[in-house]
């Protein structure tokens, strides 16, 4: 992931190992654009592709949009003709599927079960929602201005996504829904994950579950033997230390 930008030091340093054959291996080619292969072909590949620019013209979208500077160009993710990037990088790439790497595996079944804020968090997103464009706001004791919508937008998806972000704990309704959860299934082994590191904090003292955060992975060794039931972390964190695949089951534990 850090290779696919070209500004990491990891990036830079790789490029000036010399060698006569080189290998590009990735899970996830693509995760913001057609712009996430251009470092790996300009390592592979440095003489057919010098600029970035010239790819970004070529393969990915681009849209005006209004910044303090001025009009300027964004790339907006998507690919303008997906067609011809694939037949581009068909002559040196191998794309290999689950049925080839892991036809054992089971398919992925996602359920999603919609529930609604706390009775303080819907108090407090309706209030928000009607303020004026420039007003203070008070949360628990703590003053947050709102500068224009976006930052409106934004306080509002903090509010309706995080259970725990008017008591600091998570004795709601999506706390009770993953108690009651564990509790009706004693022999399953979970992993939580959260956006965040207070909840993920949280949900370990009312589960008694091992840790995984940025920093902290003491628990992945207790969830891997078997001492814990469960695991809970920030899924950026359980991500990295390649833990997803350990569990029966997988809860978001953040409303949306």
């Amino acid at each position: 992931h850090k290779f696919k930008n070209k500004k990491t030091d990891i990036s830079k340093a790789i490029k000036h190992i010399e060698t006569l054959r080189k290998v590009a291996l990735s899970g996830t080619p693509i995760e913001h654009g057609p712009r996430d292969f251009w470092s790996a072909l300009n390592w592979l590949y440095p003489y057919s592709y010098r600029s970035l620019w010239d790819f970004n013209q070529q393969h990915a979208e681009m849209k005006k949009v209004w910044t303090p500077n001025g009009m300027k160009m964004r790339l907006t993710g998507k690919c303008v003709n997906p067609e011809v990037l694939a037949a581009e990088l068909a002559p040196f790439t191998l794309r290999r599927t689950k049925s080839d790497v892991a036809p054992w595996m089971p398919e992925k079944r996602i359920f999603r079960i919609p529930i609604a804020m706390s009775e303080k968090q819907q108090t407090l997103y309706d209030f928000i929602d009607g303020v004026e464009d420039i007003e203070a706001i008070e949360e628990n004791g703590d003053y947050h201005y709102i500068p224009n919508q976006m930052a409106k937008l934004i306080k509002l998806h903090k509010i309706a996504a995080n259970p725990g972000i008017i008591d600091r704990n998570i004795d709601n309704a999506k706390g009770e829904w993953i108690e009651d959860c564990l509790s009706d299934n004693p022999n399953t082994r979970a992993i939580i994950v959260t956006n965040y590191r207070k909840n993920a904090t949280m949900l370990m003292h009312k589960f008694n579950a091992a840790l995984v955060i940025g920093g902290h992975d003491e628990g992945l060794a207790e969830f891997k033997s078997g001492k814990v039931k469960h695991l809970v972390g920030t899924i950026k964190a359980l991500a990295e230390s390649h833990s997803l695949g350990m569990a029966d089951v997988i809860i978001c534990a953040d409303q949306s």
